[in-house]
């Protein structure tokens, strides 16, 4: 279960709120200067992905109708629009919007867009570079959000979260939220939205080094946009798909993108972007030997900075204004350059571009015989890198356990082809690396031994992945495949001893997920295991099959035996205290026992026996052990406490 379960309790309430507000207006209308002033705010919020001045000019006309009759959520709803439309362009004035929606705010009969105006405070403290700070406002949007019923609000902070999740690295947990936004904009039918949530996917798979995925998705959301209708976004795209293309060392696509995107973003007259391109375009003329081009278009492009400050925009152009120089024989002013861009970045967490920036300052430092300080900071550079590599590798992991539900053939195969591409990766990046030890024997000796390091984490990250595809997830116990090897193992050693199986299922589980929720269901799930955990013990085995179903092996254990350990643990859950999670419900669970000889049943005919002995239990009433076949002497069964 993930937090994805929440999007029907979203819609059956934004349902419900509709229906409430058919019903007010029939019973009394609103005033026909209210029903104006919302049309105004609708046509604004859904100019503001396509046309910022239009959805500034149409906020602006609401404010001035409030004028004549004041309405502090209309108002609130305002102000938000003009934070949004003014975020890229006018930073001092968004904050203006940002107060003046605070002082709304508390006289507004309803909070429900409070979680709007957390959003836009959030990324003006993501362009200014502080980044825990906007992550702390996307979460305090987020909850206001979905208390208040808003899937649109929570989208935004989800997406908003996401974007700076993955530019930080956690590419992870960046995957969950960039995947829940999209499911929400589809709910509430904003397209354009959701391409913007599905772009920042493809930049996430851009910054997991895996650029032919990244061009691929920038490719279908360009064929599925319509440049009249959204330029803006339109330009962004092929921007970012200019820098997939840069990446991959494809000068020729780069230059083609970042013309284009120059072009769009100019058109809508957009600084931000127009500086992203112009930046693009400078990277283009210095890898075709242009440096004097190259600066020329940094010089325009911090121009346009001045216009729409951007603390990311600001650390490429000082970086790319470095390598310029650095290119230009200018070793003083590019040194100056890249320390500055280095600072920056550190700010912002990115961690590539900072190891481009200190192995070119290992370069010019080299070049000056400033043999310290280029070894100082290629150390630097490759420690960045090997953690990037590792942390890609990490979260290559992490994102297919966010994706499947189970670790099957494909996805391990899958694993090793990756794990194999990134440690090429790291050993190409070695050898870069090696070109500037020029102090000779101890840094080649600290070289080897740091690629030694490298090779053990990443035969120690394999491991743990192995491990990781035997536990189930949620619980944390070993999964179905694990149990079931335990036992097959077991029952493939010839012995005159019997192996018993139980299998345990709750009792009613549906009613607590449709009652209570997933998320209460998961919480059962969680405590149920814990307290499985503690009551069995080695030579015995505890795996979930799935669902609400869990298995327990007991080797060289009689029916009799295992009828005993199997009441011990039913008694156990019915008295488990379940008041914190779903109210006075108790827990109960049902058990079916079955036996037999290693070497003469298969698990499978073994389970069979365990499933109709269970589905006896369940038919009998529930909350109870039934055994298969039936001990001779019946035990007797206690009642629901």
């Amino acid at each position: 279960m993930t937090p994805d379960t929440r999007l029907p309790r979203f819609l059956h309430a934004l349902r419900r709120r509709l229906a409430l507000a058919l019903l007010i207006g029939i019973v009394q209308p609103a005033p026909a200067s209210d029903n104006a002033i919302r049309d105004l705010l609708d046509r604004a919020d859904n100019a503001l992905r396509s046309d910022a001045d239009v959805a500034r000019g149409l906020a602006l006309e609401a404010l001035g109708k409030l004028d004549a009759a004041p309405d502090a959520d209309l108002e609130l709803r305002a102000r938000v629009v003009l934070c949004d439309a003014l975020i890229e362009t006018d930073a001092a004035g968004a904050e203006r919007q940002l107060a003046a929606g605070r002082a709304a705010l508390k006289a507004a009969t309803s909070r429900a867009y409070e979680a709007d105006l957390l959003n836009c405070e959030g990324e003006l403290r993501s362009i200014a570079g502080d980044t825990p700070a906007a992550l702390r406002l996307f979460e305090r949007a987020l909850a206001i959000a979905e208390r208040n019923d808003r899937p649109d609000a929570a989208a935004e902070s989800l997406l908003r979260r996401g974007e700076l999740r993955s530019r930080n690295g956690d590419l992870a947990a960046a995957m969950g939220d960039l995947r829940r936004s999209l499911l929400l904009f589809d709910s509430v039918g904003r397209q354009s939205a959701a391409g913007d949530a599905l772009n920042s996917i493809a930049n996430l798979y851009s910054r997991l080094g895996d650029d032919t995925e990244a061009a691929a998705a920038y490719e279908n959301l360009l064929r599925r946009l319509d440049p009249d209708k959204s330029l803006r976004d339109y330009a962004v795209i092929v921007h970012n798909l200019g820098r997939v293309k840069e990446a991959a060392g494809d000068w020729p696509a780069a230059r083609r993108e970042y013309e284009l995107a120059l072009d769009l973003s100019r058109r809508v007259g957009n600084s931000r972007i127009v500086g992203y391109a112009l930046r693009g375009l400078a990277a283009v003329r210095l890898a075709d030997h242009q440096p004097d081009s190259a600066l020329d278009l940094l010089d325009e492009a911090a121009a346009q900075l001045r216009k729409a400050p951007d603390n990311w925009l600001d650390a490429q152009i000082l970086l790319q204004r470095g390598l310029v120089l650095q290119a230009l024989h200018r070793p003083a002013e590019a040194l100056t350059a890249l320390e500055a861009a280095t600072v920056e970045l550190e700010r912002s967490g990115a961690l590539f571009p900072r190891a481009t920036a200190h192995m070119a300052r290992a370069q010019i430092h080299a070049e000056l015989a400033q043999w310290q300080a280029a070894y100082e900071n290629t150390l630097r550079a490759k420690a960045i890198t090997e953690n990037v590599l590792r942390s890609q590798i990490d979260q290559r992991y992490a994102i297919l356990k966010v994706e499947h539900d189970t670790a099957s053939r494909e996805h391990e195969n899958a694993l090793l082809l990756r794990e194999r591409a990134a440690i090429e990766n790291s050993l190409q990046q070695e050898r870069r690396a090696n070109r500037f030890k020029l102090v000779a024997i101890v840094l080649t000796g600290i070289l080897a031994a740091t690629l030694g390091t490298i090779l053990l984490r990443l035969r120690r990250s394999a491991a743990r992945m192995q491990l990781l595809a035997m536990t189930d997830e949620l619980t944390g116990l070993p999964n179905r495949r694990a149990v079931l090897e335990r036992l097959d193992r077991i029952l493939g050693k010839p012995s005159d001893k019997p192996c018993s199986v139980l299998i345990a299922d709750i009792d009613h589980f549906k009613l607590i997920n449709d009652g209570w929720g997933h998320l209460v269901g998961d919480e059962v799930l969680k405590t149920l295991a814990l307290l499985l955990r503690s009551g069995v013990r080695e030579p015995m085995a505890l795996g979930r099959l799935g669902g609400e179903e869990f298995l327990v092996v007991l080797p060289e254990t009689g029916l009799a035996a295992a009828h005993q350990v199997a009441e011990r643990l039913r008694l156990q859950v019915a008295a488990l205290d379940t008041r914190g999670l779903c109210d006075d419900r108790q827990l109960t669970m049902s058990i079916g026992v079955a036996v037999g000889l290693p070497g003469r049943c298969s698990a499978s005919e073994l389970l069979s026996e365990a499933d109709t002995a269970l589905y006896v239990a369940k038919a009998a009433g529930r909350n109870r052990v039934h055994p298969s076949p039936a001990p001779t002497t019946p035990e007797p069964m206690a009642t629901p406490g």
